[in-house]
């Protein structure tokens, strides 16, 4: 899972409003979830048939690590491994934030942020006309 990050200046350079995007890839080691499908078949003659179904899907993910994989500057990529120091590429969520105020003094460690959990989930409906093409006698 990723993370898209946009921040803009607001116009407050004479030069107009700048843009910096990141994007963060999200690390968990393991993730669980369900999923539940119902459907009918209905025959409408020998070789053809109607069906319906319903399925649904649920999945928490909750990241432990984030890096950053893509940065931008007005829509420039400047983005290399060594261009930042790991405090700005790297997250740690935890029980400790830092987003308030990122009054981290050690650059050399990931900022630490909340952990948090993003429901995953879809309701999916499917119509269809099934034909048979042999049968087993």
């Amino acid at each position: 899972m990723s993370y898209l990050q946009t921040i803009e200046d607001g116009n407050f350079n004479s030069l107009g409003t700048s843009t910096a995007s990141m994007t963060y890839a999200y690390t968990s080691p393991a993730s669980l979830g369900y999923n539940g499908a119902i459907g009918i078949n209905v025959p409408v003659s020998k070789k053809f048939s109607f069906f319906t179904e319903v399925r649904y899907i649920n999945q928490t993910f909750s990241p432990k690590n984030g890096k950053m994989s893509a940065y931008s500057y007005n829509g420039s990529g400047l983005f290399t491994s060594n261009d930042f120091q790991p405090y700005d590429a790297q997250i740690a969520f935890g029980t400790e934030s830092e987003w308030q105020n990122y009054t981290s003094t050690d650059n050399s460690k990931p900022q630490k942020l909340y952990a948090r959990s993003y429901a995953l989930g879809g309701l999916d409906f499917t119509v269809g006309l099934k034909y048979q093409l042999w049968s087993r006698m």
